[in-house]
């Protein structure tokens, strides 16, 4: 009786397993591609999402942007995520010269493109 237990519980396991490398399959590998499509480089500018260290305060963060010669476009619902915007050569280079973490192009906020939903990320315009 106890081994046909220990068979059931072994069985769980492996279909937790199998449902959890589908959900990397279906969704973690097309949102971390769709990510790494949003990321930008040094030289880019215009509209951007940047994202903060964590524990930095607001103001830390706003200074950052006008350090970098940007304006304040709004907030994200994540705290340090914010929506900063300069048409100048070299932002995003700027952004990070301040102690951004990371800038993307704002597709990110695109709840389609986030959730994977059969989105195609298009960034490149110039």
């Amino acid at each position: 009786m106890r081994r046909g237990k220990d068979h059931a519980a072994l069985s769980n396991k492996k279909l937790a397993m199998v449902w959890l490398l589908l959900l990397f399959v279906t969704w973690v590998t097309p949102v971390a591609s769709a990510l790494n499509k949003t990321l930008l480089t040094d030289e880019d500018t215009g509209t951007v999402v940047v994202l903060f260290p964590i524990g930095s305060t607001p103001s830390e963060n706003f200074e950052r942007i006008l350090g970098a010669g940007g304006g304040f476009v709004g907030q994200t619902w994540l705290e340090q995520a914010w929506i900063a915007s300069s048409y100048e050569q070299g932002f995003v280079g700027r952004l990070k010269a301040e102690g951004a973490w990371a800038i993307f192009h704002p597709v990110l906020l695109d709840p389609a493109a986030l959730l994977g939903c059969g989105a195609t990320v298009t960034v490149r315009d110039s």
